[in-house]
């Protein structure tokens, strides 16, 4: 650009310079100076905007990696929050498991405690049945022997008195023969 500039202004001072005069020729280098200072502030001007628009650029790029990096963190934090969350819901719903086994252990043991009392009762039951019922064990025993005692004694008894009688048979006949014979009819 300012080549252009550079150019047409020795263009123009070349083609003035033969016919003119002194005065328009200062009038005219003036007014190439002055276009060549104007055409200089252009071009610092049309840099100026190209660095500000650069520079709006850059911002606007720079916002939107500091928008996308909030965004980036504000999901990360989500995702976070979520794993916190499920860690949290995992680790009640393992207490939760763990309570109701601690339960049904508990349960369990009471159920086989209660058990084990109720076998112990009826064990106990039994003894103390077995302890009052002893005495008619006993007795009954007792009665059980006298009978034999008593069978035995009345087999003894019958069968003395089958010897008794045969011997009181055999007196008796004894005596009957005896007197048979000593008599006087004979």
């Amino acid at each position: 650009m300012m080549k252009k500039v550079l150019f047409s202004t020795c263009l123009v001072m070349s083609s003035f310079a033969m016919a003119q005069s002194q005065q328009e020729q200062l009038n005219n280098l003036n007014a190439a100076q002055n276009q060549i200072q104007a055409a200089e502030q252009a071009r610092q001007a049309e840099m100026a905007r190209q660095q500000y628009e650069a520079q709006q650029q850059a911002e606007r790029r720079a916002a939107q990696q500091r928008a996308q990096q909030q965004k980036a963190q504000a999901e990360q934090r989500a995702i976070q929050q979520e794993r916190e969350a499920k860690a949290e819901q995992a680790a009640r719903e393992r207490k939760f498991e763990q309570q109701k086994d601690k339960e049904r252990e508990q349960a369990f043991e009471d159920k086989l405690r209660q058990q084990e009392l109720e076998a112990r009762e009826a064990d106990l039951a039994m003894k103390k049945a077995k302890a009052k019922r002893a005495d008619d064990f006993a007795q009954s025993e007792l009665n059980r022997e006298k009978a034999k005692t008593d069978v035995i004694q009345s087999e003894a008894d019958a069968t003395r008195n089958i010897s008794e009688g045969s011997k009181n048979l055999q007196t008796g006949q004894g005596q009957g023969a005896a007197k048979a014979n000593s008599g006087w009819f004979k």
